[in-house]
């Protein structure tokens, strides 16, 4: 399966960052470790508290801004919301991410988020999810626009399934940490990877 990291829910399990000190940039973290971490983690299956959040209050469903118009909410985070929305040129299906009231207020969180999505546009892998454009709002709060997935995140999986085998939780690892690579490439550490920032979907072959 593809398994692209996908950073759009609020929920709290994991943090490798934590775990491996891995947010110090000078710092890197072998395959090993990283295995170890994410294999306890995947067979233990702890579950945290979902981390309450306020919506976005200057968009609503079935608006258009710009060529895009908001279909559904996937999901948010702490700094963001990711909803699902139609091309209207193109007739295709994207995923914007916006910020969230408080966090598109200061010019740091702004200026953060466009840095976002111009390192994610230049990634080049298929477990990360792809950036095609980034916008404004009327209230100057930006948004990027994403590619959309269609599958469950990791977190959800294993609240349903419980623990994973041993090969499929490697395989899965494997994936995540060739993405990770890619991102490491260009300097950039994740510093909040966990089960619900990754997204298990499906090639358009089935695999």
């Amino acid at each position: 399966r593809r398994f692209p990291m996908f950073a759009s829910r609020s929920y709290r399990l994991f943090s490798l960052a934590s775990a491996l000190d891995y947010t110090d940039p000078n710092k890197t973290a072998s395959l090993a470790e990283l295995t170890d971490v994410i294999t306890h983690t995947l067979s233990q299956n702890r579950i945290g508290t979902p981390v309450a959040v306020s919506p976005v209050s200057s968009i609503h469903l079935g608006m258009t801004i710009g060529k895009y118009k908001l279909q559904q909410r996937l999901g948010q985070g702490g700094m963001g919301v990711v909803v699902a929305a139609m091309h209207l040129h193109l007739q295709e299906r994207v995923a914007l991410k916006f910020l969230r009231p408080g966090a598109g207020r200061s010019e740091e969180f702004n200026a953060r988020f466009m840095r976002e999505a111009q390192v994610s546009a230049k990634l080049r892998n298929e477990h990360i999810v792809k950036v095609s454009d980034v916008g404004m709002l009327e209230s100057g709060a930006p948004y990027m626009v994403m590619e959309y997935i269609s599958g469950v995140d990791l977190r959800s999986m294993l609240k349903k399934e419980g623990p994973l085998a041993i090969p499929r939780a490697i395989d899965y690892i494997i994936q995540a940490c060739e993405g990770l690579a890619e991102a490491h490439s260009f300097s950039v550490v994740h510093r909040d990877l966990k089960p619900s920032n990754l997204f298990v979907t499906t090639r358009r072959d089935g695999t």
